[in-house]
């Protein structure tokens, strides 16, 4: 059985000193125990990155709880960059990001709009692209051009197929 490194209550916990809404707060507790299992599953990631840069340039794709949960966690070693619509800087201050590029990825499917960056150590897109009407293949190009390596791109969908 894998140890989980960051526990639900933890994680709740980092957001104790921010007023949530009863929504917020029910979605932050509804989905404690997934962002705790995506720490479990990037945690030997990030450390075999840190072992060599001692710094982890991440882009999180859809910025919210995760992003927050991520600096929080491993502060000062990641650097988190963010790519979305605006930042709800009630749950994941400025501080807590290095460069924002406020990009709609349904306008992935005009080439000559997409972003220009250093390419990231890790990408994480957790409950986004259910949410576009884009294609997948499309959006998951542009994060392909974002990537130092290709394999280490994180894709979280929190619904379930039936």
């Amino acid at each position: 059985m894998i140890e989980i490194k960051l526990s639900a209550e933890k994680i709740i916990s980092f957001f104790a000193d921010i007023e949530l809404t009863p929504i917020e707060k029910g979605y932050l507790e509804s989905h404690a125990i997934r962002y705790s299992h995506i720490i479990q599953t990037i945690d030997p990631l990030i450390k075999k990155i840190i072992e060599t840069k001692n710094k982890v340039n991440i882009l999180d794709i859809g910025p919210h709880y995760l992003t927050g949960i991520l600096k929080r966690f491993y502060g000062e070693k990641v650097e988190i960059n963010t790519l979305g619509w605006p930042i709800d800087k009630k749950i994941v201050p400025s501080e807590m990001i290095h460069t924002h590029f406020n990009f709609d990825l349904n306008c992935c499917q005009h080439k000559e709009k997409w972003i220009s960056s250093d390419k990231h150590d890790l990408v994480i897109m957790a409950e986004v692209i259910e949410h576009l009407h884009t294609a997948p293949s499309i959006v998951l190009d542009l994060c392909q051009l974002l990537l130092i390596r290709e394999d280490f791109f994180i894709w979280v969908h929190p619904m379930q197929c039936l």
